[in-house]
């Protein structure tokens, strides 16, 4: 059976000297993976189509386990993004992700637009990466069921408002009464609570408006990398170790 399926490269494996097998999240049938033959060659009518970064419309043959990628027309490349390597290496981050934590064959449409338009900002911004990637993890998560809770209290359900701890396992923030007999993994003052909820909930290309320095934000990134670690089945990503390295 053909399909034709609109995706992004998430991965790329060399198969033999001309051929890659292709990770592709598509917009319609989720996250599939196929054989690109002769995909390797500039030459081939695959070439460009099949890169990492890019959006493409795929026509696809469905096998048991294995699909073959017959056609590939590019609709868009985000090749900008490789002029940076710290850009370059949180786009890459984003693929690792969205590859460890969406099943095969199962459509997610919020995660397939959230996952064009972060490639989108990244690709039209110079700085603010973290915050960018922030505000990705945070609607990910939420898009793939495991939305934290930055609002009210995970355990009983009241509001919090100002300081708060967070808790991964409770999925979210503790209010004061609740925290004495939950875990938590972080306590956050006002602004990095009001900072969390802010990026939960404001558009990738309004983040400008949410005021938090470098250290601010790194603490919201440890939080986020311990939720991730706690409900995405994957401990290490290639893309974040380089990060740590040469950061």
């Amino acid at each position: 059976m053909l399909l034709k399926l609109e995706g992004v490269v998430l991965k790329e494996t060399k198969y033999s000297e001309s051929d890659k097998i292709l990770t592709i999240f598509t917009k319609e049938n989720g996250k599939i993976q196929g054989i690109a033959k002769g995909a390797r060659k500039q030459k081939n009518k695959l070439f460009s189509s099949t890169q990492l970064l890019t959006v493409s419309n795929f026509v696809v043959y469905r096998g048991r386990n294995m699909h073959t990628i017959n056609q590939g027309d590019m609709i868009k490349t985000y090749s900008s993004v490789r002029e940076d390597l710290d850009r370059l290496t949180y786009a890459m981050y984003v693929l690792q992700l969205v590859d460890a934590s969406v099943p095969i064959n199962e459509q997610n449409i919020k995660v397939y637009n959230l996952l064009l338009k972060t490639l989108e900002v990244l690709s039209k911004t110079t700085e603010g990466y973290i915050k960018i990637i922030l505000a990705f993890e945070l609607k990910h998560m939420s898009f793939i069921g495991y939305k934290p809770n930055t609002k009210r209290c995970c355990e009983c359900g009241k509001e919090v408002i100002g300081e708060a701890v967070f808790s991964s396992k409770s999925g979210g923030v503790l209010c004061d009464v609740c925290k004495s007999y939950n875990s938590y993994d972080f306590m956050l003052d006002k602004n990095l609570a009001e900072g969390l909820r802010l990026l939960m909930y404001s558009r990738l290309d309004e983040l400008d408006k949410i005021k938090l320095d470098y250290g601010e934000l790194k603490e919201l990134q440890k939080l986020t990398r311990k939720y991730i670690e706690y409900y995405v089945d994957k401990k290490d990503f290639n893309a974040l170790k380089f990060l740590d390295f040469i950061s």
